[in-house]
């Protein structure tokens, strides 16, 4: 079926994202206000990206006749809380791309209450297909509701096999990165010993924003779809905190990026506190400042706890 999603831009794009990736539709329209402009420009690179590629992989004769702008429509709301305002808005822009109801697929995921209260309206206008999308420690569920005489009706639940990569998760929130790799023994160790564990699904070393080069990231780690951030140091201490801090904000990674100080000397409690109260885990690794090399209880440590912490098993 040729599906035509209609996905609600907030400050995460991965539930809009992974979605697209399950139902691989013909075409999406990306809802945005000025709050989210930039992570719906960097969400529709990415998704262009991928249903061109996924077209060209399947009907490779079509090359030529694929338009790089044709899978993703933009629609810009001017007022994020007034609902009535925003259903006008969806209703006009839909109106114009004429999608047929039976195909459209409304993510009623992302964006914000008002938005998503409107979109809901406008898919039980048009009795539409409507989906929420959750994700639960390393598990994602897609919710496919229907109407039916009226009523909203839970008529699937889907379990996402899709991924996204670390690539897709950066390039959503920063657009453009360079990835430099590790820049001294004590990250290495420590970004070798993450990939050597079997629950962990990919490690990424030394990522630089492109334009906020000083928001320069030791290691990206995923495990299925969640992600963390980690700052590896010999002494950890106040610096790296703020760092991942500013790093995990709202503006560059997402205030739900899991954050790691990783740190081979102690941190004294004054340092603990600030990390607690930016949600920060701190690893401490004394062996490998004593022996410059990871004990097998710390290489241990280390595992459970960036997995525990990322949702994923040993």
């Amino acid at each position: 079926m040729n599906y035509r999603m209609i996905l609600l831009v907030g400050e995460q794009p991965a539930p809009n994202l992974l979605p697209v990736l399950h139902f691989r539709p013909e075409q999406v329209l990306l809802v945005y206000t000025d709050l989210t402009e930039r992570i719906s420009d960097n969400l529709a690179r990415l998704i262009r990206a991928k249903l061109v590629q996924e077209k060209r992989r399947h009907r490779p004769r079509l090359r030529a006749a694929i338009a790089p702008g044709l899978p993703v429509c933009v629609c810009k709301l001017d007022h994020a809380y007034n609902i009535a305002r925003i259903r006008a808005t969806l209703r006009d822009k839909l109106n114009e791309l004429n999608w047929p109801a039976d195909d459209m697929i409304f993510n009623l995921t992302g964006g914000i209450k008002p938005m998503a209260l409107a979109a809901f309206g406008l898919a039980q206008e048009q009795r539409c297909r409507s989906i929420y999308f959750q994700t639960e420690g390393n598990r994602s569920l897609i919710y496919d509701y229907r109407f039916d005489s009226g009523q909203l009706v839970l008529a699937d639940e889907i379990n996402v096999s899709a991924t996204i990569t670390i690539d897709d998760y950066l390039r959503m929130y920063l657009g453009e990165y360079e990835e430099e790799g590790h820049k001294d023994a004590l990250e290495r160790v420590v970004g070798d010993a993450l990939r050597a564990v079997a629950g962990i699904s990919e490690v990424k070393a030394g990522i630089r924003p492109v334009g906020a080069e000083a928001l320069e990231i030791d290691l990206v780690i995923r495990v299925g779809n969640q992600v963390g951030v980690a700052e590896v140091k010999m002494q950890g201490n106040k610096d790296p905190i703020d760092h991942l801090n500013a790093v995990g904000s709202q503006r560059y990674l997402g205030t739900y990026v899991k954050k790691f100080l990783i740190s081979a000397h102690e941190v004294d409690r004054n340092n603990k506190n600030l990390a607690q109260a930016y949600q920060v885990e701190v690893i401490e690794l004394p062996g490998y400042a004593e022996h410059r090399e990871l004990l097998v209880a710390e290489r241990d440590r280390l595992a459970q706890t960036v997995l525990g912490k990322l949702g994923g098993q040993r």
